[in-house]
């Protein structure tokens, strides 16, 4: 029996192709908008766990005794979109905490053109401690007097008069901008570089690859202050002579306005 091994043209092709991706871009819309403006409860002394991907990120201090978030992300395509992509974002209040976290599942087929925006707006009381995880995102912080701790890839962080005693920064390819600050200082920063002005840290341990740090702050004399970098510089601007080690060592470098 001979058989017969047909050809579709072009033409047919297309017509056979288009709807379904047309369908499938009609069923991924309810995807492209997400949209929460709620209010949550957290004890003063509370922490927010925000662990975001792609997002620019406002966290604001206020006289609040609860915490409002608003989270818009709208993504805009141009062109065709095939497959299936979810997104969501879980908030949830425990144990006097509060937990933020994004999640995005499936996969897209796109030919043409996306773009995202995907804005975080968090208020929540001074007093209140962070502690972040993200990727590729961009934070401004602003009056919280907590704990601050923040884990990154790629983003870039500008604090200004947060007040809080504890400060652990651990950011590979991003910058940071700090306005202010006290007590305890640990930065690890990879591929990036950080300015400090007006602040008040009894101790800092700073250890930079590839990057360049500016710090002016007031130095004690029981403080510690370390500071390791590879490929960079280091401008330190202090009031005060050398901070004494707690252990017996010196501050390494010496504290003071100098530059190495």
């Amino acid at each position: 029996m001979r058989k017969t091994l047909q050809l579709i043209s072009p033409l047919l092709f297309a017509l056979y192709f288009i709807p379904s991706i047309a369908n499938s871009q009609e069923e991924n819309s309810r995807d492209k908008e997400f949209h929460l403006d709620e209010v949550y409860d957290i004890n003063s002394n509370g922490k927010i766990d925000l662990n975001s991907n792609d997002a620019k990120v406002y966290i604001i201090g206020s006289n609040r005794n609860n915490v409002h978030v608003k989270i818009d992300r709208v993504v805009e395509t141009i062109g065709w979109i095939w497959g299936d992509k979810g997104f969501d974002v879980i908030v949830e209040s425990r144990n006097g905490n509060l937990y933020i976290s994004d999640k995005e599942w499936g996969n897209w087929g796109i030919a043409g053109y996306v773009r995202e925006e995907y804005v975080i707006k968090i208020e929540a009381p001074h007093s209140v401690a962070l502690s972040i995880r993200g990727d590729d995102d961009d934070y401004s912080i602003s009056a919280i007097n907590g704990d601050i701790r923040m884990e990154l890839d790629d983003g870039d962080v500008d604090l200004d008069n947060c007040l809080g005693s504890s400060y652990y920064f651990d950011i590979d390819d991003g910058d940071i901008s700090m306005k202010g600050g006290s007590g305890e200082l640990t930065v690890k920063l990879d591929d990036g570089d950080i300015e400090i002005y007006d602040a008040r840290f009894t101790s800092v341990e700073a250890y930079l690859d590839d990057g360049d740090m500016g710090i002016e702050t007031s130095v004690v004399n029981n403080g510690y202050y370390r500071f390791e970098i590879d490929d960079g510089s280091l401008d330190v601007a202090g009031r005060g002579g050398p901070g004494d080690d707690s252990r017996g060592g010196r501050a390494y470098p010496p504290a003071g306005a100098h530059r190495w």
